[in-house]
């Protein structure tokens, strides 16, 4: 986040106190250049660290004025008293973070034209970039500028007094720092960032002001930090250079001790804000994930509900609804279950697999149709036809069936497939027998024709023929000849109307694969009987 570290202070450039404007001309802006008055060679090429160096271009000035070293060179030629006041400097001078090098020079360039040039006053100003060892944000400037006014005749004779009388100082630094603050938001509105724009252009205030103006205008974070920040202390140039240099100062170390608590208020702000984002994090998920399940339990209820009235009128599933809606348990309601004739069998993994399996085969020979697939620890209940229902809240119409089911999970019930082929093994019994039937309905009837036609014919001849007596008539051998015939066609009527039923096991094998072996025991079964009825004939 930008940081919002304004600092702007002025201080005068006294030979009372041996400094030189030529020697921090050199410092600020990281040259070589020598003070013509005292002699010295100011060499600061090796420092680095200097983004850009500015300079005064002063209307109707002299040439020489445009050059650093020359500059300054003739400000201290014009002061002649000993404890003169060169000029004014400004050290530290904030940038905002958040915006680029450009910005910076550009808004540098702005304010030193605006205070200075437009009067006529020398100035040099330049761009230091952050230690690699400090604080990042760190871009500052260093400002100095002379006192005295330049023209194309030279310096004036009377010094420019804005903001030197003590009468007048203290409100021309105030519009000073008013300036730069808004210079400095502008750039930030440039940049895109209009929040710290806001606290920028109110940075020159007090920290107590600052923050009541952070309040009113809904900027709570920025106010709570502002209260718990601790103003820092102006270090100056002197305390700097010592600091530098390695020399602890007891300013240093004050002012090291007020960033250092600054720093800890911060990072214990920054963690509690971000538990606090984590919390409405949470919070906010949790409450995705509770709709979330309540549009999943809805659904689940209106599928449930449908597949209900789909399965309403079957008279196999109102005989399991009455069961379930009468039993006190579930174990009563299983038991009750298979009292009425009902195989309950509970789904395994490998039930579950194979249930898959015959879906996707049965997908594959026609995917207009669909097989069920199964869930492990389900419960099926076969009718006595072999038609699985699922015990679900679907089938027992009661959205909570499954989870009354879980009672019943001790029950000794037998898997899946063992119920499917004990129904197997059980239907030849059932399809044999009214197959079987039909067959010897068809038999009987063959042979009471005959018969009757035996008796006619016996009664015929005997109205023809004189009995004699001691000896019963016997048919004649075409009679017996036409008999077997006639048993025969009834035989191959008999067979014709077995191919049709087994035409008619074909196509329902076709259709349902879990008949296959039903089916096939039942075919075995009628080609015993054959079997047996023609050993019957025989003998």
């Amino acid at each position: 986040m930008p940081a919002t570290a304004f600092h702007l202070s002025v201080v005068p450039m006294s030979r009372s106190t041996g400094k030189s404007s030529v020697a921090k001309a050199a410092y600020i802006t990281g040259g070589k250049l020598a003070d013509e008055r005292t002699g010295k060679l100011h060499d600061y090429t090796r420092r680095g660290g200097v983004e850009a160096v500015l300079h005064a271009q002063l209307k109707d000035a002299p040439e020489w004025s445009r050059d650093v070293a020359q500059a300054w060179n003739a400000v201290e030629a014009a002061e002649t008293r000993k404890n003169s006041q060169t000029a004014k400097v400004i050290d530290g001078l904030a940038f905002p973070h958040g915006i680029d090098a450009e910005a910076r020079q550009r808004m540098l360039t702005d304010f030193m034209r605006e205070q200075f040039g437009r009067k006529g006053l020398l100035w040099t100003a330049s761009i230091h970039a952050p230690d690699k060892d400090g604080d990042q944000r760190n871009y500052h400037a260093h400002v100095m500028w002379s006192e005295r006014p330049l023209t194309a005749a030279g310096f004036a004779k009377t010094k420019d007094r804005d903001g030197t009388s003590f009468a007048t100082r203290e409100a021309a630094l105030v519009a000073m720092r008013e300036r730069w603050a808004a210079l400095s938001a502008k750039q930030l509105e440039r940049a895109g960032l209009p929040l710290e724009a806001a606290r920028w252009k109110e940075a020159h205030r007090t920290l107590p002001e600052q923050e009541q103006l952070a309040r009113a205008r809904g900027d709570l974070e920025f106010a709570a930090e502002l209260a718990d920040r601790e103003p820092t202390k102006h270090l100056g140039s002197a305390t700097v250079a010592l600091e530098r240099k390695g020399i602890h100062t007891e300013r240093g170390d004050a002012h090291e001790a007020i960033l250092d608590r600054n720093d800890a208020r911060r990072s214990v702000r920054q963690q509690v804000a971000a538990l606090a984002r984590e919390e409405s994090r949470l919070a906010t998920k949790d409450e995705r994930a509770t709709e979330y399940h309540e549009r999943q339990a809805a659904a689940t209820e209106q599928r449930r509900t449908a597949q209900a009235a789909k399965l309403g009128g079957l008279a196999d599933v109102q005989t399991l609804r009455d069961l379930w809606h009468s039993a006190d348990n579930a174990a009563a309601f299983l038991t009750a279950s298979q009292a009425q004739g009902f195989t309950v069998a509970r789904v395994t993994a490998q039930d579950a697999r194979d249930s898959r399996a015959d879906a996707e085969a049965t997908a594959g020979r026609d995917p207009s149709r669909s097989a069920p697939v199964y869930s492990k620890a389900e419960l099926v209940a076969y009718n006595a036809q072999g038609f699985g229902f699922r015990l679900d809240g679907a089938t027992l119409d009661d959205a909570k069936a499954t989870e009354r089911m879980e009672q019943a999970a001790g029950m000794k019930l037998p898997t899946l497939n063992e119920a499917r082929q004990a129904d197997i093994d059980a239907q030849p019994d059932r399809q044999a027998e009214p197959a079987a039937q039909p067959k010897r309905n068809m038999a009987s009837l063959a042979r009471a024709a005959i018969g009757g036609l035996v008796e006619f014919l016996f009664g015929w001849l005997a109205d023809r023929k004189p009995q004699q007596r001691g000896k019963p008539l016997a048919p004649s051998r075409n009679l017996a000849t036409e008999a077997r015939e006639a048993s025969k066609r009834a035989d191959k009527s008999l067979a014709g109307a077995q191919d049709i039923a087994a035409n008619y096991g074909h196509r329902l094998l076709q259709l349902d694969p879990e008949i296959q072996d039903s089916l096939r025991r039942a075919r075995e079964a009628r080609q015993r009987d054959r079997d047996d009825d023609e050993r019957e004939r025989e003998r």
